[in-house]
Parts: structure tokens; C-alpha cells; sequence
């Protein structure tokens, strides 16, 4: 677009779907276990992770705290759309977000890498306790990113730094929709200019298209 260790930046502890038009990943994601077996080094719900690098608003780099080799996993957040950056090499083998793509697509970024500084996270996801977290079509894990009650969708979200992802189920939908509404309420973040019309008008068509759903998805996940 875009939890061990206090996440110094998060916002207090909270009460409770990419872009729409997904770049290709920077390199290769690991490629699905075959058969659907579960690898030593597969992400699972509950795993305990590290960020080794923040890619944009809602994708990251992770390893496993306890593995005992170095094995980096592509986290695609979920629950989450946070506006594209414009993505160059890092000169260390990645890249970085360098400017928007989308409205407030570096501003994303930057509020990603600063929630993120903690040391280590939990990773949650919409599957069974010990499962391995389900992938999308690029190869990246789906996950929610956490530290005790803070949960990264919601607070990017209460940040004003990304959008609740209506597009696809999430079992944290209704509170990441009630961040987003507060953030623009409060005009934090993107939506300092101005209304949600004038936000959208600045992102791409595919962004706006299933943004239209938004409101409707987000009020039933409220009932």
C-alpha cells in the first residue's frame, strides 16, 4: 500500500484486506509448502517474529524469533490497505519506499517502520491455533502483526496511515473500521486533506472501486 518488545509508537491499548492493485513483490516470495504440509520454518498463528524489513504501509519481512537459522518470510498484513509507495533498491539487497505512489504512500511507510521498531511481535492470523497462516496470491503470508493489545491494521488505521481492507474477510474488520472513523474525524494522517472524496480522488481507480463497499461492509461488521 501497510508483536515481544513495547511498540514505542503504537497508539494506547485499542478496545476491540493490499492495495487494491497489488505491485509484484520486490523478490521472490518462499513458494507454498507442497501438499499443504506444515514446514519447520512455516509462519504460523502465534508465531513470535522479528521485522527485518518494512516494504511498504502493510507488507514486511519477518524471521522466526526461535528458529535457529534465519529463514525471511513476506508478511502481508492483514485486515489492512495502506496507500503504494513508490519502491527503489535499498542498496542491501531490498528496496525502499522513496515517494508516493498513491496519496500519503511514503507517509504509510514511515508510520510502519516507526510501529514496527519494537524487537519482536506476534503474528495472528484467521486460521486454527498452531496452523499454518494461509498465503495469498503472491506467495505472502496473511497475518495480523501484534504487541499484547495492540494490533499494527488498527492502529495504521488510528493513525490515519491506511485503510480498513473491506475487500476481503477479516476477522478484525469492525475495529479497524472504527480507527479509520476516528482518524477521519480527527483528520490524522491522510485525511488532514480533507474529506474521504478528496483523499480517494488521489489514489488509484482500483483503490476507489472497492473502496465504494467500504461503508457498507464496515457498518456489518458492526452488528
Amino acid at each position: 500500500m501497510r508483536t515481544g518488545a513495547a511498540i514505542r509508537c503504537l497508539l494506547p491499548a485499542i478496545a476491540a484486506g493490499a492495495c487494491s492493485v497489488e505491485a509484484a513483490p520486490e523478490t521472490d516470495p518462499p513458494a507454498p509448502a507442497d501438499g499443504g504440509v506444515v514446514e519447520a520454518s512455516a509462519l504460523r498463528t502465534g508465531s513470535i517474529v522479528r521485522v527485518l524489513h518494512v516494504v511498504d504501509g502493510d507488507t514486511l519481512d519477518v524471521e522466526l524469533v526461535a528458529a535457529a537459522a534465519s529463514v525471511p518470510m513476506r508478511v502481508r498484513v492483514a485486515g489492512l490497505a495502506a496507500p503504494e509507495c513508490h519502491k527503489q533498491p535499498d542498496g542491501m539487497g531490498s528496496s525502499a519506499c522513496s515517494h508516493d505512489d498513491e496519496y500519503y504512500g511514503l507517509g504509510a511507510y514511515q508510520e510502519a517502520k516507526a510501529l514496527l521498531a519494537g524487537s519482536s511481535f506476534r503474528v495472528a492470523c484467521d486460521v486454527p491455533a498452531d496452523t499454518e497462516c494461509e498465503r495469498e496470491y503472491y506467495g505472502r503470508y496473511l497475518g495480523f502483526i501484534e504487541d499484547g493489545q495492540n494490533d499494527f491494521s488498527t492502529s495504521m488505521a488510528r493513525a490515519g496511515a491506511g485503510l480498513s481492507y473491506t475487500r476481503y474477510p477479516s476477522s478484525r474488520r469492525a475495529q479497524v473500521c472504527r480507527a479509520e472513523d476516528d482518524a477521519r474525524a480527527a483528520r490524522r494522517g491522510m485525511w488532514a486533506l480533507g474529506t474521504a472524496e478528496e483523499v480517494l480522488a488521489r489514489m488509484s481507480q482500483g483503490t476507489r472501486d472497492w473502496y465504494r463497499e467500504r461503508d457498507r461492509r464496515c457498518a456489518e461488521a458492526e452488528r
